[in-house]
């Protein structure tokens, strides 16, 4: 497998699990008994899960007595209740409705964002060791670090951050590593309007200067209508049946997409 993906990261990925002995867990569609749950849990976070879940009317039930949806929900929070390297998900929107599938992908991130590994120095040490060549860069310093005022924070740990400081520096860090695309998920998440305005700057920008191509997936339409040169619509029925559009230019693609909510 190793030779097979030999220059790719899955090379590095599945070496990673070879010599430091990763664990991976998984969701799977249908097991688990509500009496499981205390041999389950290995973070010792039961209430907050109880309460992100809202499980506090199905934990003391019977498997046999929940429903569809209920039992979905109860078998995710069970994965968030390990301590694992990996966690694998199988169609957890399955038989919930649309404000259930909301609250677990919520939950699930809370979660896993409390649980990844935390970096415990200060900015400057995490910039320099991921990203070091990029940060001593005149151009990079031009495009990026000083217009995402990252020097205002430098000096800070980076446990101490606000959400809007980890997304700068999330960014920072994405920018400055060589790809022939980058892919930014929900660029505008956390940031003031202010900071939004700055970040969006940065990445057409930096794409502009680098040549390079940008996949960005944002809920914001102004980010979205802001830093797209073309667009990709979607419609159909999501989880059921969907269909994507050719790329486009933002003319015909917007509304095409604005179209959907007549």
């Amino acid at each position: 497998m190793l030779k097979y993906f030999r220059g790719s990261k899955l090379q590095s990925y599945f070496t990673k699990i070879l010599k430091e002995n990763l664990k991976a867990i998984f969701k799977r569609q249908h097991d688990l008994a509500c009496d499981l749950l205390d041999k389950t849990d290995e973070l010792s976070n039961q209430d907050q899960i109880y309460e992100s879940f809202d499980l506090s009317n199905v934990k003391d039930r019977q498997i046999s007595d929940l429903s569809g949806g209920e039992l979905q929900i109860f078998t995710c929070a069970m994965v968030c209740m390990q301590k694992e390297d990996i966690f694998v998900f199988d169609e957890s929107s399955s038989y919930l409705d649309i404000k259930q599938r909301l609250k677990v992908a919520l939950a699930i991130r809370n979660v896993i964002r409390e649980n990844r590994p935390k970096f415990t120095g200060t900015v400057r040490d995490l910039l320099h060791s991921k990203i070091r060549e990029a940060m001593f860069h005149p151009q990079f310093q031009t495009d990026v670090s000083q217009p995402l005022q990252i020097n205002n924070i430098i000096e800070q740990v980076v446990q101490n951050l606000s959400d809007g400081g980890l997304q700068l520096v999330a960014l920072c860090l994405c920018l400055g590593k060589p790809a022939d695309v980058y892919l930014i998920d929900e660029l505008a998440a956390y940031l003031d309007s202010e900071q939004r305005l700055h970040a969006a700057r940065v990445i057409k920008r930096f794409i502009l200067h680098c040549k390079k191509v940008g996949f960005v997936v944002e809920h914001n339409f102004i980010m979205a209508t802001y830093l797209a040169y073309r667009v990709i619509v979607f419609d159909g029925k999501p989880s059921v049946k969907t269909h994507a559009f050719e790329p486009q230019a933002l003319v015909p693609g917007i509304p095409l997409f604005l179209k959907q909510f007549e």
